[in-house]
């Protein structure tokens, strides 16, 4: 089949694409500049194109859009005037004269970088493994709820919904199914972890090549966004800690976490490089560093920085401490030295983890903060000795460290920096559902233009279906997994569609979940690695997973023995009985073009292709019978037996053809070793059987001649008359087709010659006779 394809740049995205689905490209592989498509309708060419199935590869070439006799003919497309004919006569001259004529291209669409395999293998044993233990559970509690499975591997809707989390029924497995959803998210931020360290390994090995590796940076930049995103929904949305019924905890120190390992730069190796200068406070990035170490909760680095300013003496190397009278929580000592206040307003800061209650934390945060807002007084710093020069800017870290928030939100650089410094010194006991209310206050004051951005707002917002959408567009793999861990943990309510009334998305009855699995699948498909990889993720698929794999498995390149092997196993391990014939079909029938006839007859009996078996079987017995009639049975016999070898025997018996095939087999094996007496009851009973073609009496017979004449007797009185009268049976069907043929002595009616198998039957017909005599004379 062929198409025509739009005259762009490989890999230029569509800007009408819709949001959710994949990206739409377009190729011309370079055989016409990109918007050039009038040059060449004036030229009488188009492109065409020819997919791969199953994959991204394309053949493009050029062709005219007006057969060139219509041309000469002076229709000129329909134009029947002067210019007409000569803009005719014209395009038809340099037909023969375009270049791209004579080439078909080859283009790729939708290309999946080689770096890229390692990640999704280990992502999906993450995958699989996870869906089997959320099915045991799922099973599990659908049964002690007293609910039955219903169907087959999904459950009933009312079990389903009393036995997930966030329902109104109840789930004895509530707390293993919302550990589960923990662990997983853990597991896939690890391996995203573990492949953006890989990826920057590639980049850095590759950093004194000649040319830049321009692909491992841009997978770099992309994993490395991947993970900000996984680490914040595994933070808001699938941590266990922060999921439990009740809980209160704040997701504070997390977000902490999360900014300095996704969206800070390296604060250690700035800090090393202004350390080793001969006068680091002179550096012009002196105080924004110490600013943004403290927005971030660097609080080391930035009291060891600001211990740098020799021009403000220390009493001594340790920060001096005093106790609030009868409280618990640490107040600074008062001091005028502000180096020296602002360590000690730092390291007296309290955390909610050093606090055995929340009441007590809030009660010693506001004590702190009020001293730390006695210090910053407006700005004004009037209890601290600070030279002219260091005024604002131990202003403005005392501003951050009291919770201005505009202070805070003029130091920042990033949302994300402004979000994480307002929540631990203005809203430190924060939850995941209060941050939308934070974001209002940041999002107007800084640029979130990007779709990172676009995508970590709508999480932090807590809206799901805007976080997908998003995620879809950054990267599938993102959100085919974000949308099946929100389904396990019953987070996405009705845009995951209802299974009682079909979970209606996009027009089909499957969920939200199943729709990006299959989407997936079929992404992964285009790399010939990833086959396996798209099977398990389309087994996954309740509703249409197994119609998919019933359409794709045939389809597939059987490029080698193993991946065939391993094809067949799955069908097996997954019970595609039907997908499995279909395979036998086509590798009996590629084994029959290729002369492997054995292997096409296994095959053909596991595909249970009775008819092909027989044609096969009877192929084989002509071969073997022209093989005879040339001289060659010997080497014929080897290859028969080679053949039948390779089948099991187990099967042969459900075909008669077959079966006498392995009979006959059997006869030349015995024959071989020496079991005469077996070999010859064999023979005989394959002449009564009904089993046996006729067509094949003559070789069988022939066969017997040796067993005739030996010098045991083989054959008694009952088989030798057997043996006759399937010998006048031969030569009665014979004398049908060949009239002429009278067989007196060595010539024929015409006095020409008797061919070989002639003879043999005369020998035959003398063997029996001295067979006959001595059988009857034998005890």
């Amino acid at each position: 089949m062929s198409s025509t394809f739009g005259f762009g740049r490989l890999g230029q995205q569509s800007s009408s694409a819709a949001v959710g689905a994949p990206p739409v490209q377009t190729s011309s592989a370079g055989m016409v500049r990109p918007g050039a498509m009038r040059d060449l309708v004036a030229l009488n060419r188009t492109v065409f194109g020819a997919l791969q199935p199953l994959g991204k590869s394309i053949l493009l070439y050029s062709a005219a859009r007006v057969p060139k006799e219509l041309l000469q003919a002076g229709s000129g497309g329909g134009g029947a005037g002067g210019g007409s004919q000569a803009a005719a006569a014209a395009a038809a001259a340099h037909q023969q004269q375009f270049p791209q004529d004579q080439k078909v291209l080859q283009d790729r669409l939708q290309t999946i970088p080689e770096t890229r395999l390692s990640f999704f293998q280990a992502a999906l044993g993450v995958f699989t493994s996870a869906c089997a233990e959320h099915e045991a559970l799922a099973s599990r509690a659908a049964q002690t709820v007293g609910f039955g499975m219903g169907m087959g591997t999904r459950m009933g809707t009312a079990a389903k919904r009393a036995a997930l989390p966030g329902s109104s029924g109840l789930d004895p497995n509530a707390s293993s199914r919302q550990s589960l959803v923990s662990r997983v998210s853990s597991a896939y931020q690890q391996a995203i972890h573990s492949h953006v360290r890989s990826l920057e390994g590639l980049a850095a090995d590759a950093a004194g090549a000649p040319e830049p590796d321009t692909e491992t940076r841009e997978e770099t930049s992309l994993f490395a966004a991947i993970h900000s995103v996984w680490h914040l929904a595994h933070i808001l949305f699938f941590d266990e800690h922060y999921q439990q019924p009740g809980s209160s905890a704040s997701v504070l120190e997390d977000l902490v976490t999360w900014h300095t390992l996704n969206h800070a730069h390296d604060i250690q190796t700035e800090f090393e490089a202004m350390v080793g200068m001969l006068s680091p406070t002179e550096y012009p990035g002196f105080w924004p560093y110490i600013h943004h170490c403290l927005l971030r909760g660097h609080f080391v680095a930035a009291t060891s920085m600001v211990r740098l300013l020799s021009r403000y003496k220390l009493a001594s190397d340790k920060t001096h401490l005093g106790l609030i009278a009868g409280g618990s929580a640490a107040k600074p000592k008062q001091t005028s030295n502000p180096v020296e206040a602002l360590s000690a307003l730092v390291s007296a800061m309290p955390t909610a983890t050093t606090v055995e209650s929340s009441a007590l934390f809030a009660q010693q945060w506001r004590q702190w903060q009020d001293h730390a807002l006695y210090l910053y007084a407006d700005g004004a710093l009037s209890s601290l000795h600070i030279e002219p020069q260091d005024k604002p800017h131990f202003a403005r870290a005392f501003g951050i460290l009291a919770g201005v928030e505009s202070v805070i939100l003029e130091s920042a650089e990033t949302w994300q920096e402004a979000l994480v410094a307002l929540g631990m010194f203005a809203y430190p006991q924060f939850q995941a559902s209060h941050v939308k209310d934070l974001l209002t206050l940041i999002t107007g004051r800084f640029k979130t233009d990007t779709l990172l951005d676009r995508t970590l707002l709508a999480l932090l917002e807590l809206d799901i279906p805007k976080a997908l959408r998003y995620a879809s567009e950054l990267d599938w793999w993102l959100a085919t997994h974000l949308v099946d861990l929100f389904e396990k943990a019953d987070m996405l309510g009705d845009i995951g569609g209802d299974d009682e009334n079909g979970g209606m998305v996009d027009g089909t009855d499957r969920s939200l979940s199943e729709w990006y699995r299959l989407q997936f699948a079929e992404y992964l498909l285009a790399h010939p690695s990833l086959w396996r990889v798209a099977l398990e993720y389309l087994v996954s698929c309740p509703r249409h997973g197994r119609d998919m794999l019933v359409q794709v498995i045939p389809r597939l390149p059987l490029s080698s023995h193993l991946k065939t092997r391993k094809l067949l196993a799955f069908c097996d391990e997954h019970g595609l009985d039907n997908v499995k014939r279909q395979l036998h079909r086509v590798l009996g029938r590629s084994a029959l073009s290729g002369g492997r006839q054995g292997e096409a007859l296994w095959h053909y009996i596991e595909a249970g292709e009775d008819r092909k078996v027989a044609v096969v079987c009877n192929q084989l017995l002509q071969t073997h019978l022209t093989a005879r009639t040339a001289g060659s049975a010997s080497s014929d016999m080897a290859g028969l037996i080679a053949a039948l070898d390779a089948i099991n025997p187990a099967l042969a018996y459900q075909h008669d053809r077959l079966a006498f095939l392995f009979r006959y087999r059997d006869f030349h094996k015995l024959y071989a070793a020496g079991q005469y007496e077996a070999a010859g009851d064999l023979l005989a009973a394959l002449l009564t059987s009904s089993a046996t073609p006729k067509m094949f009496w003559r070789a069988l017979l022939l066969d017997a001649i040796p067993l005739l004449e030996g010098e045991l007797v083989v054959f008694s009185v009952s088989q030798t008359l057997e043996l006759m009268r399937c010998l006048e049976d031969v030569i009665v069907r014979q004398r049908r087709e060949r009239p002429a043929a009278t067989r007196l002595g060595g010539m024929d009616r015409d006095g020409k010659p008797k061919d070989d198998e002639d003879r043999a039957l005369d020998v035959m017909r003398l063997a029996l006779a001295r067979n006959m005599a001595r059988a009857m004379l034998s005890p």
